[in-house]
C-alpha cells in the first residue's frame, strides 16, 4: 500500500461513495413519490383541494392548492436538489463526509415522509378513506 493511499482516503478523495449514495437515495425517493403522485391522481379527482376553510377564504397558502400542484411539486424539489448535489464539488475530510451522508439521506427521507402524510390527508379528504 502505497503512503499517498491513506492520505488520499477510502474512496479515492474524489467523493464517488457520497455520489452512488446521493444518486441512489434520490432515485429511490424520486420513485416513491412518483408513485404516489401516480396513485392519488388516478385515485382522486383533480380538483382535490386540502382547504377547510369556505371557498371565498383569501388566504393562500399550499392548503388550497390543486392536486396536480401538490403532487409536482415534491418531484421537482427533488430532482433540482438532486442536480445541485451533482454538480457540486466533494470534500475529503471524514467530518465533512460524514455530514454529507447524513444530509444526502435526510432530504430525500423527509420529502418521501412528508409525501406520504399529504398523500394521506387528501385520501382521506377525497373519501378514498375513512379517517
Amino acid at each position: 500500500m502505497k503512503s499517498t493511499d491513506t492520505a488520499i482516503g477510502a474512496n479515492g478523495g474524489t467523493g464517488k461513495g457520497i455520489a452512488r449514495v446521493t444518486n441512489i437515495g434520490y432515485a429511490v425517493a424520486l420513485l416513491i413519490v412518483l408513485g404516489i403522485a401516480i396513485y392519488l391522481l388516478q385515485t382522486l379527482p383533480w380538483d382535490t383541494r386540502m382547504s377547510e376553510g369556505t371557498p371565498s377564504s383569501s388566504r393562500l397558502s399550499t392548503a388550497t392548492l390543486p392536486l396536480p400542484a401538490l403532487m409536482i411539486t415534491p418531484l421537482l424539489f427533488l430532482s433540482l436538489v438532486w442536480r445541485l448535489l451533482r454538480k457540486r464539488q466533494r470534500r475529503v475530510d471524514k467530518p465533512v463526509e460524514i455530514r454529507d451522508y447524513i444530509l444526502v439521506l435526510l432530504v430525500p427521507l423527509a420529502v418521501v415522509l412528508i409525501e406520504s402524510y399529504l398523500a394521506y390527508t387528501l385520501l382521506v379528504r377525497g373519501g378514498a378513506l375513512s379517517g
